[in-house]
């Protein structure tokens, strides 16, 4: 005996069919009714209101999922349809609703970028965008670390066992090579972005130095207030500098202890 989700054809009402009979009775109306036709009526109810029709739409979006197996079929409906924001929302409440189950994370991980162009031109761009993002957090103090999507990964992993792993087997390499592209890059963008710092600073540097010995030269040639005028500018400038070194050997040595931490 197994319950499949369905609608009364009379009342209209959510109900559960046992798909081994041929009939059932709507515990609502109390109507009899034939189990593939209230199956039926529930799959049109799911795909109209889901057609890219704003009206429909917004009442899927706000429709009851009593079930784990209604869930899943909207988180297939927004997959199809290429709604993945509103896919990872469905998946989200499928994590709070059946935390137990590996569903939720499953199609939470379908709804990233990174997944659903993995293989396709935009894949690269989606990476470099994550990439670009965590190489300036961590920049800026954050803790760098693996790909978002991997602390959902290890939560599946969690929840499945051997035979669904060989199920998921496919998922499973395309969710592994997206966290060991991102492992893999992610050193090296950041090492990216302290060269170009580091090149700002010795610019930075230079317009120091030059504004100096323009400076003095101006005082050695009798152009007094140009002269004081361009001392001052590099004085200004040295001390900024000055800082701005400071702060980022500070930056630089704690991130490169974050790094060995990888």
């Amino acid at each position: 005996m197994s319950f499949i989700p369905a609608k009364c054809t009379q009342c209209g009402a959510n109900i559960e069919a046992d798909d081994s009979r041929d009939a059932g009775v709507c515990p609502h109306c109390q109507t009899a009714f034939v189990t593939q036709k209230a199956i039926n009526n529930y799959n049109t109810y799911i795909t109209k209101n889901i057609i890219i029709d704003g009206e429909s739409k917004e009442l899927f979006k706000t429709a009851s999922f009593p079930t784990l197996h209604a869930a899943e079929e909207r988180c297939k409906k927004l997959c199809e349809l290429g709604e993945y924001t509103e896919l990872v929302s469905a998946a989200d409440e499928m994590i709070n609703n059946w935390p137990e189950s590996h569903l939720g994370y499953y199609w939470l991980m379908r709804g990233f970028d990174e997944y659903h162009t993995f293989g396709t031109p935009e894949y690269a761009q989606k990476v470099k965008d994550r990439l670009n993002a965590s190489a300036f957090s961590a920049m800026h103090g954050a803790v760098p670390g693996k790909h978002p999507i991997d602390k959902q990964y290890q939560k599946f992993l969690k929840r499945i066992n051997q035979d669904e792993r060989r199920q998921y087997a496919e998922f499973i390499i395309i969710i592994e090579k997206i966290i060991d592209d991102f492992s893999r890059a992610l050193p090296d963008i950041i090492e990216k972005r302290k060269r170009t710092n580091i090149i700002g600073f010795l610019i930075s540097f230079a317009v120091f130095i030059s504004s100096l010995i323009i400076g003095i030269i101006s005082l050695v040639n009798d152009n007094f207030l140009l002269g004081l005028l361009l001392i001052i500018l590099a004085a200004f400038a040295a001390l900024c500098v000055g800082i701005w070194f400071l702060i980022a050997m500070i930056i630089y040595i704690n991130y490169d202890k974050k790094l060995k931490k990888l």
